[in-house]
């Protein structure tokens, strides 16, 4: 038996409240790796008092390529939703092939920012400009 019909009696209000919360909670987690800091922290309150007291030990080269793939994700999501990107009647099959390949590229951007951005990690690896989790 699913226990699918059980969500029908929890209010929308309440699902909203429990997603921001989850949603708080993982970005806060998140922060020290952005800052490329060194901390361990259980609550979101602790999360952001270590991320306070440690702010002066930020490696910039981790947080300027954090902030870049942050703003290439944001304006990779905006192309799906420009006008050149929508098939228009009487379009030849090379712009119909580049509006899809501009569409496809908005929507695989998660794998395309992770892509390049471990490149450009492993490129840099002789001279450890990055933390990195491992080999």
């Amino acid at each position: 038996m699913s226990c699918r019909f059980l969500i029908t009696f929890i209010s929308k209000p309440v699902i909203a409240g429990f997603t921001s919360a989850a949603a708080i909670t993982i970005a806060a987690s998140q922060l020290k790796d952005l800052f490329g800091l060194q901390f361990s922290s259980e609550t979101v309150i602790e999360a952001f008092s270590e991320l306070f007291k440690n702010i002066t030990d930020t490696r910039w080269q981790d947080l300027t390529l954090g902030i870049c793939c942050i703003v290439v994700l944001l304006l990779m999501r905006k192309i799906k939703d420009l006008q050149f990107v929508k098939p228009r009647p009487g379009d030849g099959v090379p712009a119909r092939l580049g509006r899809k390949l501009l569409f496809l590229t908005s929507v695989g951007r998660n794998a395309i920012v992770v892509i390049v951005a471990g490149v450009i990690a492993f490129v840099a690896n002789a001279d450890q400009p990055f933390s990195l989790t491992g080999v």
